[in-house]
Parts: C-alpha cells; structure tokens; sequence
C-alpha cells in the first residue's frame, strides 16, 4: 500500500516561544492548508514558572492559546499581502 505524501506545514511561534521552537523544534501549533492544529498547551507562567495555583494556570494557558492564535491571524494577513 502506498503511502500518502505528507502534507507541508508553516509552524506558528510567537517571539516569546522562540527560544523553544530554537532549542527543542517545539511549535505550539502548525498550519496546514487552511487548517490550525494547536499542540497541548501547558499553564506556565512567562517567565516558564507553574504556578501552583490551579486558576493561575487554566490562565496562562488560555493567554498563551490567545498569543498563538493572535501570531496565526498575523501570518495570514502577512500572506495575503
């Protein structure tokens, strides 16, 4: 059975994730085609801290969902320019 080819992908890193797309090739989420696919997103601080607060964390995980998806938005008008 043939394999199918894989599909390019386009990493989306915000510059405060930088450091770790550079040291461990870690993207919090690729595109591909049109699609967004988002890696698990952990609740650190930024200063790369876990607060030991449960809320603190839900948090932080949300902001940095939102600096992710804020960073697809400006690829894609970036793009289409």
């Amino acid at each position: 059975m043939e394999q199918p080819l894989p599909k390019p992908f386009t990493p989306i890193v915000p510059a405060p994730l930088q450091v770790a797309y550079d040291t461990f090739q870690f993207a919090p989420a690729v595109r591909v085609g049109e699609q967004v696919i988002v890696s698990g997103i952990i609740g650190f601080a930024p200063d790369m801290s876990l607060p030991d607060d449960f809320a603190a964390q839900v948090e932080n995980a949300f902001s940095t969902l939102e600096l992710v998806l804020s960073e697809r938005g400006r690829l894609c008008r970036m793009s289409q320019a």
